[in-house]
């Protein structure tokens, strides 16, 4: 009797914690038409998460595979004004190396690189492309207005094949 009291007591602390919202960062997922992009370039569904510290990125493209040069790109601005952008672009080639980087605009249209130095990863089996990178890239904390694009392209020139709608992601 004692060890089914301790294991109902288990179970129902398990319970109530699980209902607790976790203090975790601002995450916005967004899901993307299946099928209006050739495979391999098709985004389905793109996470962006926005800490204080990190922004994260967790893109999911049907039939993703290696063989030919891929570009993914991200365009990341404050949400309400269009004082400056940053551009995410990592480029996976045939020989599955990667090169990724950040470049960074102003109003006045300078256009410089940063020296944020994003994690890009491209996991093939599960159809993923991760990055992240420093917070401290942005010029501005707070909300974020993002979208990302897939598609062919060597990292100078591309020709993006899908691409999300603009969406915000408010900071943890």
């Amino acid at each position: 009797m004692r060890l089914l009291a301790v294991s109902t007591s288990s179970a129902a602390l398990a319970a109530a914690l699980a209902c607790v919202a976790p203090a975790t960062a601002a995450t916005v997922a967004i899901h993307d038409p299946r099928g209006d992009a050739p495979a391999r370039y098709d985004l389905t569904k793109v996470t962006f998460t926005n800490t204080s510290s990190t922004l994260a990125f967790k893109a999911k493209v049907r039939g993703l595979h290696g063989g030919r040069t891929q570009i993914y790109g991200m365009s990341i601005s404050a949400a309400g004004t269009k004082n400056w952008y940053l551009n995410l672009d990592a480029v996976r080639r045939s020989n599955g190396k990667v090169h990724s980087v950040v470049t960074g605009s102003t109003v006045g249209g300078t256009t410089t690189a940063t020296l944020c130095h994003p994690k890009v990863k491209w996991r093939l089996v599960k159809n993923t492309i991760t990055a992240s990178f420093p917070r401290s890239c942005m010029p501005d904390a707070g909300t974020l207005q993002v979208s990302a694009s897939t598609g062919v392209g060597n990292g100078k020139d591309g020709d993006p094949a899908d691409w999300t709608k603009t969406f915000n992601v408010a900071q943890d």
